[in-house]
């Protein structure tokens, strides 16, 4: 994506990726108001989730920063927009296939598409009044496209020589994120010691995975309980209390102080936060309608997923 919006535009790059970021957190504003709007069946309703979408920090801080979930968040939620459409009967069921290609496309950019396969199952399974044999195929119309479209993907940057590896085992085994979450120094967050053991081990995939397989086990043998348990602890309170994963901290990295014409400090977004967590519960605790609008109930299947 880089490399093409680097071709496409050798002089202003950097501007055109913002105006890119900034067009699609729009249309994820507003995919937002269209879920809301078909599972309340509330256009106000609608319309207050959009508004409340429009100052959630993220959005707003990632517009400034190349990343990847700028494109893959709409994407996912356009696939789960479509699969209500189906749920509610307002689309013929084969657009489940649209659903399961679109949230594959996402997963391209952003690879944790899986949690949503599983809880679309989920979904299905539970809620739906469908017989078994009903409930098995609208599975299969979303998951077989999906994987077809990652596995057709795949392939083809392999047989280009484009990639290595298959584009769900990347290049490093899985095992090195946990390594470096549990390094009591870095408070479990990335760090050079452990972002050089594939150097170390020549990124052989086999050796960094055993490699890193025995140091962790070291490290949670070796260290006594009680200080494992404040690790964790505090490792949690690190990786929950900054809600835009260091958004505004790269926004504003490397601009000079009389550049930037609106400053969003750090207490801002966490007072958005807390009034976001507060109408959460209360929707929550609203038994009556969670009743009438179970489409609700796909989303907390998908954030107990991510959680």
């Amino acid at each position: 994506y880089m490399a093409l919006m680097i071709k496409i535009f050798p002089i202003n790059n950097i501007l055109m990726m913002k105006v890119v970021n900034l067009s699609l957190s729009v249309l994820t504003i507003y995919i937002i108001y269209l879920i809301v709007k078909e599972i309340f069946n509330s256009n106000k309703k609608g319309i207050y989730a959009a508004s409340l979408a429009t100052i959630f920090p993220p959005l707003v801080t990632y517009t400034g920063v190349f990343c990847t979930e700028n494109i893959a968040i709409p994407l996912y939620l356009l696939s789960a927009y479509i699969f209500i459409l189906v749920l509610k009967g307002k689309k013929n069921k084969y657009y489940l296939v649209l659903s399961g290609l679109i949230l594959s496309f996402g997963n391209l950019f952003r690879m944790v598409a899986l949690i949503m396969i599983v809880a679309y199952g989920m979904y299905i399974i539970i809620y739906s009044k469908d017989k078994i044999v009903h409930k098995i195929r609208n599975i299969a119309l979303y998951s077989i496209p999906y994987f077809m479209l990652l596995f057709l993907v795949s392939f083809t940057l392999q047989s280009l020589k484009i990639t290595e590896f298959p584009l769900w085992k990347g290049s490093e085994p899985k095992i090195t994120n946990i390594l470096k979450g549990t390094n009591i120094e870095s408070g479990g967050r990335w760090n050079e010691e452990d972002a050089s053991v594939p150097e170390k081990y020549n990124y052989d995939y086999e050796k960094v995975k055993e490699a890193s397989a025995q140091i962790i086990k070291d490290r949670l043998t070796t260290t006594p309980p009680i200080e494992l348990v404040k690790f964790y602890i505090k490792k949690f309170a690190l990786q929950w209390n900054e809600g835009d994963f260091g958004g505004i901290y790269w926004t504003k990295l490397d601009v000079p102080e009389e550049d930037i014409i609106v400053d969003v400090s750090l207490e801002a977004p966490q007072i958005i936060y807390l009034i976001m967590m507060i109408l959460i519960f209360l929707g929550i605790l609203n038994r009556k309608n969670n009743r009438e609008n179970q489409e609700m109930n796909l989303f907390y299947i998908i954030l107990c997923g991510y959680g």
